[in-house]
């Protein structure tokens, strides 16, 4: 499903151009986010299973860790040092 219509309080985190049914090609955000209430909604429309390479789970990754921070009230990085997620250099 395409995202057609959005408000201003939604996040395009990425848009990418599509070929529909009919042939023509359009653009459309394709992951989105919005606070709702004390929590976040993330919408994908990508295929994030078996065709999934490294920036996609790197993404998806990135949105858990988001989901659970704005839950639990912390910045991204600092869950992310504290479930050592970060690479050390």
């Amino acid at each position: 499903m395409f995202v057609t219509k959005y408000s201003k309080t939604v996040t395009v985190h990425l848009s990418g151009t599509f070929e529909t049914s009919l042939g023509t090609k359009m653009e459309s955000p394709i992951l989105i986010s919005l606070n709702w209430g004390k929590g976040l909604i993330v919408y994908t429309s990508f295929h994030n299973h078996a065709q999934t390479d490294d920036k996609q789970k790197l993404l998806l990754t990135y949105l858990v860790l988001k989901m659970l921070s704005t839950a639990a009230k912390v910045p991204v990085l600092e869950l992310a040092n504290q479930k050592g997620i970060l690479r050390r250099a």
